[in-house]
C-alpha cells in the first residue's frame, strides 16, 4: 500500500491497467487453451470415432443386408429371384469393402488407436473371412441344386457366424459412441470448468479493478486532500484574495492542506502588513509632532537669534557712544592740561572745567556700566539660545531614530532631522561665538570703567583743587 502511494498517479494508471491487461491475457490464454481442448476433443469425436463408428454402421448395414439376401438365395425356388439376390449379396460386399479399405488405412495412419479398437478389427476381419466362406459355400450347394445341404448349412453355421459377424460389428460401433461419450462429458467438464474459471477471473478482475480504482482514487484524494472540485474551488478563492474562508482536510500532506496553511500564512502576512501600517501611521504622526515641535523651537530660536542680533547691535551702538565720550575726556583732559600748564586760568574755571569733566566721566561710566548689563543679557540670551539648539538637536536625533523604525516611509523624515540637526549644530557654533564676544566685551567694559574710575580724580575734592592751585 505504501508502495503504491509513493508511486506518480500516471505510474499508478499504467500499473493498474497493466494488471488488467495481464489478467486479460490469462483468461484469453486459458479460453484458447480450454477451446484448442474442446476443438481437438470434438475434432476426434466428429473426425475420429464418428468416422469410425459410420464406418462400422456401413458394416453392420451391409452385413444385415447380406445375412437377409443369403436367407433369400438359399430359400427361393425361383431362379430370377436367385439372380437378384445374389446381386444384391456382390453390392453388398463391395458397399462393406468400401467401407473397410478406408477403414484399415486410418487405422494404419491413425496414432490415436488402441489396442482394444485393433482387437476388435482383427475379430470382425475373423469372423468376416468364416462367415464368407460359408456363405459362399452355401451358394455354391444351392447353385448346384443341394437345398438340402444348403439350407442345412444356413441354419447351423452361417446364422451363427452372420451373428456373431454383427455382435462384433455392434462391439466395435458401440465402443466408438462410447469414446464420443466419454469425450463428450470431457467437453463438457472442460466447458463447465472454463466457465467456472472465467466467472472466478472475472470476479479478480472485477474486485482488483475496484481495489486499484479505490487505492489511485485514496492515493489522489490524499495528495489533493478532497474532491478535486472543493480544492479547485477553494484554491481559487484564496487565489482570489479571500482569506477567510474555513477548510479542512483529513491529509496532513496534501495540497488542499498546503492552500490551507499557505492560505493562514498569508492572513498572518496581511496582518503584519496591516499592524505594521498601523504603527507606520503611529510613528509618522509622532514624527509629525516632532518636527512641528522642531518647527516650533527653531521658530523661537530664530526669534531668540534675532532679539540677540538686535541687543548685539544695541551693545555695539553703546560701545560707539561710549568710545566717542572716551575722545571727548580725552579732549577735556588735554584741555584740562593745557590749562594747568598755562596756571593762568583761574581756579574757578579749572574747576568748572572739572566738574564738567567729572560728570562726563561719570556719564561714561553709567553708559559702559549700562553697556555690561546689555551684554550680560545678551549672554543670558546665548545660553537660552544653547539650550534651545541642544533641544533640537535632541529632537532631530528623536526624529531620525522614529524615520530609521518607519523604515521607507521614513525616509524623507529622516533627511529633514538631518538637516534640522546640521542647522541647529551651525546655531550652537554662532551662539558659542556670540557668547565668546559677548565675554571679551564685558571684560573689556569691566576694565575701561575701571581704568576711568582710578585714573581720573574727583573734581569736588577740596585738596585737588588747592594743590592745584
Amino acid at each position: 500500500m505504501r508502495f503504491f502511494d509513493n508511486l506518480k498517479v500516471s505510474s499508478k494508471l499504467y500499473l493498474s491497467f497493466a494488471v488488467i491487461i495481464i489478467l486479460m491475457v490469462i483468461v484469453s490464454v486459458i479460453g484458447i487453451s480450454k477451446v484448442k481442448f474442446i476443438d481437438e476433443s470434438l475434432s476426434v469425436m466428429n473426425n475420429v470415432n464418428s468416422l469410425k463408428q459410420r464406418y462400422g454402421i456401413n458394416f453392420r448395414g451391409s452385413v444385415h443386408d447380406r445375412a437377409i439376401a443369403i436367407r433369400d438365395v438359399i430359400l427361393t425356388t425361383e431362379d430370377g429371384e436367385l439372380k437378384r439376390f445374389l446381386n444384391d449379396i456382390v453390392r453388398l460386399e463391395k458397399f462393406y469393402e468400401e467401407s473397410e479399405v478406408p477403414l484399415n488405412k486410418f487405422i494404419k495412419q491413425d496414432g490415436s488407436v488402441t489396442k482394444e479398437e485393433l482387437q476388435m478389427i482383427k475379430d470382425i476381419e475373423s469372423i468376416k473371412v468364416a462367415t464368407m466362406s460359408a456363405y459362399k459355400k452355401a451358394i455354391d450347394l444351392k447353385l448346384k441344386g443341394e437345398n438340402e445341404a444348403a439350407h442345412e448349412l444356413l441354419m447351423h453355421k452361417i446364422a451363427g457366424d452372420f451373428t456373431d459377424w454383427l455382435a462384433a460389428i455392434n462391439k466395435f460401433i458401440d465402443y466408438q459412441e462410447q469414446a464420443n461419450s466419454k469425450l463428450t462429458n470431457i467437453v463438457k467438464s472442460e466447458a463447465n470448468g472454463f466457465q467456472e474459471i472465467m466467472i472466478i477471473l472475472t470476479l479478480i478482475a472485477a474486485i482488483i479493478a475496484i481495489l486499484i480504482a479505490f487505492m489511485i482514487q485514496h492515493g489522489i484524494k490524499k495528495s489533493i486532500g478532497g474532491e478535486p472540485n472543493e480544492v479547485n474551488k477553494i484554491i481559487s478563492k484564496v487565489a482570489h484574495g479571500d482569506l477567510t474562508i474555513v477548510a479542512h482536510t483529513d491529509y496532513p500532506n496534501s495540497i488542499l492542506a498546503q492552500a490551507i496553511e499557505m492560505k493562514n500564512t498569508l492572513k498572518q502576512i496581511v496582518n503584519s502588513i496591516n499592524k505594521a501600517s498601523e504603527e507606520v501611521d503611529d510613528k509618522t504622526k509622532k514624527l509629525v509632532e516632532t518636527f512641528s515641535l522642531v518647527s516650533t523651537s527653531v521658530e523661537e530660536q530664530n526669534k531668540i537669534t534675532s532679539n540677540s542680533t538686535k541687543i548685539v547691535q544695541l551693545a555695539k551702538q553703546k560701545t560707539e557712544n561710549v568710545a566717542s565720550m572716551a575722545k571727548d575726556t580725552e579732549l577735556n583732559s588735554n584741555k584740562a592740561t593745557n590749562l594747568c600748564q598755562n596756571g593762568k586760568n583761574s581756579s574757578t574755571e579749572v574747576s568748572a572745567k572739572m566738574n564738567e569733566i567729572s560728570a562726563n566721566v561719570t556719564e561714561q561710566v553709567n553708559q559702559i556700566k549700562l553697556l555690561s548689563s546689555h551684554a550680560k543679557d545678551i549672554s543670558g540670551a546665548a545660553e537660552l539660545i544653547s539650550e534651545i539648539t541642544d533641544q533640537t538637536n535632541l529632537l532631530a536625533l528623536n526624529a531620525a531614530i522614529e524615520a530609521a523604525r518607519a523604515g521607507e516611509a521614513g525616509r524623507g523624515f529622516a533627511v529633514v532631522a538631518d538637516e534640522i540637526r546640521k542647522l541647529a549644530e551651525k546655531t550652537g557654533t554662532a551662539t558659542n561665538e556670540i557668547t565668546n564676544t559677548i565675554k571679551i566685551i564685558q571684560e573689556q567694559t569691566e576694565l575701561a570703567v575701571s581704568i576711568i574710575e582710578q585714573g581720573v580724580p574727583n573734581p569736588k575734592s577740596r585738596g585737588w583743587i588747592q594743590a592745584f592751585k
